[in-house]
């Protein structure tokens, strides 16, 4: 017998997790200089990039989709920052069991959550979290985010979090390519598909064609109601949170005073480019001026195939262009609005926000909050239709997705608010009372 033959008679896989690989990419940082119009460049940590890493691992643990992530140092092999046992599962793109019978609707589904960021944290207190051999990081660590960005299947970032005096500030931000045959083997478990169908879409950002959306297959409507609703277009909103970060993106108008101001087709932000940096010198269109005459408000109670059917609600608005008389229709449902948090109008920023699409992530969760509400059972859609109900590019049109909240001074009030292309502004805001809506 020969060595070779003896060789494969005494390999054994003695369990799962011994015949799985260890998937390793490398992570890059950038300098002001390479990223001069980094959005945290005035909101980070004075730290910011002093913190080295090289690459970053995912290592297989027990179960399918659980892994330990782990951030290596070359040059200092006692410097490493672990999650471990990771569920991955949340990360990859899936649609709901009831959409499969619809081939269009599945392909929106996959593409949308995928063109969309969903933004996962891990703060100090996650017990799989270890830090070594750093004493800044040791001492002032407190969360880390990875991030699947809307560019590709395989772009990622992870970025790591300090609080110095009371705030939060990113004192690392550093990009990595995703393993592809790794990232391609958990999407085809996953969605029991070929990865290869949807290929283009997910990592050439080709647009899908422009179909009737069959809304019917989302849910079923009980009842609907024509509301009163309040405009508040005329207003600005408080130039906080990521709106601050982000202000210096918005290229055209130069000069903003109200939300009606975004409103026109000319409107321009930084292009989010391929490699997951704002580029200012690369202006992104929009087709803003749809949304600039607000027709109608109409708001249905709904139930999902999802079976879990309380008080769900679908809302959806008519808007007139304002130089023509095309129309445009935006549909949010599968939303609860007793889920939505309670805020002062000057606090909006921070409420519930979501992207467009079906069973979405939000765009930003604790990793508790993405693997609790999981996108294979997820009553969410968001969507951009014309007037015929086919379905249109939000990204092109320039907006992100939905903002809501209730009103704290009166629960009974809802604000929905429409986030621009890349967040980096509002482009609408509402207000209806739930008095008037069906239960």
């Amino acid at each position: 017998m020969t060595t070779r033959k003896l060789s494969i008679i005494l390999f054994i896989c003695f369990t799962q997790i011994a015949c799985q690989k260890i998937h390793h990419t490398e992570i890059i940082a950038l300098s002001d200089e390479q990223y001069p119009d980094n959005p945290d460049i005035e909101f980070r940590s004075e730290q910011y990039n002093k913190i080295k890493y090289s690459n970053i691992r995912f290592i297989p643990e027990e179960g399918e989709y659980n892994f330990s992530i782990e951030l290596v140092d070359q040059n200092n092999i006692e410097h490493k920052l672990i999650l471990a046992n990771i569920d991955l599962n949340e990360f990859i793109p899936t649609v709901p069991s009831w959409i499969r019978q619809d081939e269009y609707l599945t392909k929106i589904g996959l593409i949308n959550q995928e063109w969309n960021r969903q933004q996962v944290s891990f703060d100090r207190k996650f017990k799989g979290l270890k830090v070594a051999g750093n004493e800044f990081e040791e001492k002032s660590l407190s969360r880390i985010d990875i991030a699947r960005n809307c560019l590709s299947s395989f772009k990622w970032e992870v970025i790591l979090y300090a609080n110095e005096n009371g705030t939060e500030l990113p004192y690392y931000h550093g990009w990595f390519d995703f393993p592809q045959d790794f990232y391609i083997s958990l999407f085809e478990k996953k969605n029991n598909d070929d990865f290869g169908n949807f290929e283009t879409h997910l990592t050439n950002w080709v647009d899908p064609e422009n179909e009737i959306v069959n809304f019917p297959l989302l849910r079923t409507i009980k009842e609907t109601k024509k509301v009163f609703f309040q405009n508040l277009n005329n207003k600005l909103y408080p130039n906080e949170e990521e709106r601050k970060k982000k202000a210096k993106n918005i290229l055209v108008p130069k000069v903003y005073n109200k939300i009606q101001d975004f409103l026109t087709d000319s409107t321009t932000f930084a292009t989010f480019t391929d490699e997951g940096l704002y580029d200012t010198k690369d202006p992104r269109r929009t087709e803003l001026g749809r949304l600039a005459i607000v027709d109608s408000i109409l708001v249905s109670s709904i139930s999902s195939p999802n079976g879990q059917n309380d008080h769900l609600s679908e809302i959806r608005i008519f808007f007139t262009h304002h130089q023509d008389s095309i129309k445009t229709e935006l549909i949010l449902g599968g939303i609860n609005f007793n889920d939505l948090p309670r805020l002062l109008e000057e606090d909006l920023n921070r409420g519930w926000q979501n992207s467009m699409g079906i069973a979405n992530h939000t765009f930003y969760a604790s990793y508790e909050e993405t693997i609790a509400h999981s996108s294979s059972k997820s009553p969410y859609y968001a969507m951009l239709t014309d007037q015929y109900q086919n379905w249109l590019d939000s990204h092109k049109i320039g907006i992100d997705g939905p903002l809501m909240f209730l009103d704290k001074r009166n629960p009974k009030i809802l604000h929905i608010l429409i986030l621009s292309f890349e967040r980096h502004s509002f482009v609408g805001h509402f207000k209806i009372s739930l008095d008037t809506v069906p239960k």
